[in-house]
């Protein structure tokens, strides 16, 4: 009966040894856990309005706009609603300025009228000091002789008038100098416009870019360039870009680039000029014409002819 026991103890412990002789979770490893998502960081930066500093965050510009907050934002709607609300501050401001200097214009004003001994505290002036001197000088011109009187009221008016005469003075030159830079303005559009023209450059947005740029270069080092040299400029710019273009391009990559339209007119075009009849003058009378063969009246291009052909052709 012991010796039973015994067996059925030392069995029930060797299956626990062997049970404790496994590899726990522990020793393999637990399973690869999915990565926890990175935290959000809501954007925030500073931005410059005239000179003012203001801080936008990302739940300002989604409040601002009515977005909802759980609604993610990505980088290119953010640069677009930070641009927007930086121009809609701008407004603001520009608008509370206006506002300020309208009610300054108005306090001024009802100051005059109503409370000018206020007005001088203000412009940094004693009122009773103000007025004494005011008074004295008053004093003084009816003390003097009449005809120191009419003089010094002579010498007021010739001030006056000087003033006036220089003011205007001043208003017809700027008049003047708004008329030449207008004219002048003109005068340069209508030079451009000529020479695109003569040279046969085309009037897009990147050429005009191009002609206002050798400008403004012209003008910084106080240079005299007339327009049609800048013109010219333009021009082999653009020869030189199309160039280097059309000489990196395959066969089937210039035509797919001109397009099926533009290179049958390109093709009619030559046929008509091979077409034409070219006018010859006769050196002598007994000078024989020879005669055009079926081979003379007909000419195609070979595909490297029509190929350099186009290249010619389409530089601007």
């Amino acid at each position: 009966m012991q010796q039973t026991e015994q067996q059925e103890f030392d069995s029930q412990e060797s299956e626990s040894t062997e049970v404790d002789d496994f590899a726990t979770e522990d020793d393999f490893g637990s399973e690869e856990e999915t990565p926890a998502p990175e935290p959000y960081v809501e954007r925030k930066t500073i931005i410059d309005v005239d000179g003012h500093q203001l801080e936008v965050s990302e739940t300002m510009l989604k409040k601002f706009y009515g977005v909802k907050d759980n609604d993610p934002m990505t980088e290119r709607e953010w640069k677009t609603a930070l641009s927007a609300y930086k121009t809609h501050k701008k407004a603001d401001l520009n608008t509370e300025k206006y506002k300020r200097n309208d009610k300054l214009m108005y306090d001024f004003v009802e100051l005059l009228k109503n409370n000018p001994a206020e007005l001088l505290k203000r412009a940094g002036h004693d009122p009773k000091k103000f007025s004494e001197k005011y008074l004295t000088e008053i004093i003084e011109e009816e003390l003097m002789p009449e005809e120191q009187r009419r003089t010094l009221a002579l010498q007021r008016e010739k001030e006056d008038l000087e003033r006036q005469l220089q003011e205007e003075r001043t208003r017809q030159q700027q008049i003047q100098m708004d008329y030449m830079t207008e004219q002048h303005k003109k005068e340069i559009s209508s030079k451009i416009i000529e020479e695109l023209d003569a040279n046969d450059v085309p009037k897009t947005p990147d050429v005009v870019r191009r002609i206002g740029y050798y400008m403004m270069r012209a003008t910084q080092q106080n240079i005299d360039v007339p327009v049609k040299r800048i013109v010219s400029l333009v021009k082999a710019d653009l020869e030189k870009m199309n160039q280097e273009i059309f000489d990196n391009l395959s066969d089937d990559q210039l035509f797919a680039f001109l397009g099926e339209s533009r290179t049958k007119r390109i093709r009619q075009m030559e046929l008509q000029k091979i077409k034409r009849p070219q006018p010859f003058q006769s050196s002598s009378k007994n000078e024989q014409v020879p005669k055009k063969t079926k081979l003379d009246e007909k000419k195609y291009l070979t595909r490297e002819e029509f190929k350099e052909l186009i290249k010619r052709r389409s530089r601007i």
